[in-house]
């Protein structure tokens, strides 16, 4: 069966995953941080460690990003408040259990700056189908962003959604 989680249309699309597990790490501040390169880098060794220590093979997850803020799209970038995400499989000690029932997501390709043209695209879908938020702005990096040229950056944006 073919994991479908790290694939996603450049046209929004409902869709639901059921419960995954994630080692998670939090914090609050641009993405340009010190604490934020800090909890990628924490993350990444902790997956790496466990993947050594499994009875199976796996490979490691995307990182992935839940954000918020107090006011939204309008607070500053060091008032956003994060939580780094890497999948994992379900054995694993410590992992976060997480269920965001049917999301609404849509692949962005280029840099982060333009992710407001996508995301309107993806509010006009909400809008048309009687739509509302139902949790926190998620995203899954599909590009190593440390290597990847901006405008060639590919990333899973998705909205919990429930019906209004």
């Amino acid at each position: 069966m073919t994991d479908t989680y790290y694939i996603a249309k450049q046209k929004p699309e409902l869709v639901e995953f059921g419960t995954q597990y994630y080692f998670t790490a939090e914090g609050r501040g641009a993405p340009e941080s010190e604490q934020f390169a800090a909890a990628v880098q924490s993350l990444y060794q902790r997956a790496y460690a466990a993947r050594k220590t499994a009875a199976a093979r796996f490979t490691v997850g995307k990182l992935e990003g839940l954000w918020w803020a107090k006011d939204n799209d309008r607070s500053p970038r060091d008032e956003w408040n994060w939580k780094l995400l890497i999948r994992m499989p379900e054995a694993f000690a410590g992992t976060e259990p997480m269920d965001e029932g049917q999301v609404l997501q849509m692949l962005h390709i280029g840099p982060f700056a333009t992710e407001p043209e996508t995301l309107e695209q993806m509010y006009a879908y909400m809008s048309q189908h009687g739509l509302a938020h139902n949790g926190k702005h998620h995203e899954v990096y599909l590009t190593d962003l440390r290597r990847t040229p901006p405008d060639r950056t590919r990333t899973i944006l998705r909205q919990p959604v429930k019906r209004v």
